[in-house]
């Protein structure tokens, strides 16, 4: 009978301790808020699974209200793992000593869209124009005004309608709002087909890389080797592909940060300053 007590009050502990993953800090992914935080969360909930299973971890997904803010909290640290378009990525990279772990595949291509009612058909006509985007700041934009100034278009011929969602910039255009729109592939595959209808692109601007996965300088060397394994590993589930990073691909958005330091007035940290204290 002392035995069987023995047995049970031992099963009792174990059943009450907590497990590994519970008593583990939860990893913070900042999600980019390009959409509304239900559709970020749900979109990307496949990817907290996965990590979730693959470090034996709690993995929290979270975002911000705005472009500003989430910028602001990616460099002061709030997040373990930001999710980010790659110019951003690059600014904690070279300024933050960010990480980048993996790069969402393949390449978006960015349109400039009208109205099909309308007879803008060259860059030239869209000079005091208004032109929808998400945000001045992205890089669909930053491709979109170069490939006008290419052309003899400069940003003061322009009026920017900042609209603070992909599928608003459409709507825009749709509505009359706007003359024109910055938009992408994977943003009018998500466009209704009737919307679809009322418009006509005037323009291939290019293609742009997708999201990066940065990790936070602070974040212990064996957790982020955990990441990449994660992330290698849910390419290999067949989900959408996640690919390694190379270091020409990061180069070449250096100018595209160096327009988001100007505007966000970020100061390179000495190699000697210590981050987050």
């Amino acid at each position: 009978m002392r035995l069987m007590l023995c047995f049970l009050l031992a099963l009792l502990t174990l059943a009450s301790a907590p497990s590994d993953a519970a008593t583990r800090p939860a990893i913070r992914i900042g999600l980019f808020p390009f959409h509304s935080p239900q559709h970020l969360v749900a979109y990307y909930d496949s990817l907290r699974r996965h990590f979730e299973k693959a470090l034996q971890a709690t993995v929290q997904l979270e975002t911000a209200p705005s472009v500003e803010d989430y910028t602001s909290r990616a460099i002061r640290g709030d997040y373990d793992v930001a999710l980010i378009p790659a110019h951003f990525g690059r600014l904690l990279q070279v300024d933050y000593r960010w990480q980048p772990l993996a790069r969402y595949m393949p390449d978006n291509t960015v349109y400039l869209i009208t109205r099909k009612q309308d007879v803008i058909r060259a860059p030239s006509e869209l000079k005091g124009k208004v032109i929808a985007t998400h945000d001045r700041d992205l890089l669909m934009s930053l491709a979109a005004l170069r490939w006008l100034r290419e052309r003899g278009v400069s940003e003061s011929d322009i009026e920017w309608l900042e609209t603070g969602g992909l599928a608003s910039s459409v709507y825009a255009v749709i509505t009359s709002q706007a003359d024109a729109a910055v938009t992408t592939l994977s943003s009018l595959s998500l466009t209704r087909q009737a919307e679809l209808d009322q418009l006509d692109i005037l323009v291939e601007v290019g293609n742009i890389p997708q999201l990066y996965l940065m990790a936070n300088p602070r974040m212990q060397n064996h957790r982020k080797a955990g990441l990449r394994a994660a992330c290698d590993s849910f390419r290999k589930e067949g989900n959408p592909v996640l690919a390694r990073v190379t270091e020409k691909e990061l180069k070449s958005l250096d100018a595209y940060a160096a327009e988001l330091r100007m505007k966000f007035a970020v100061q390179p940290i000495p190699r000697d300053t210590r981050l987050y204290r």
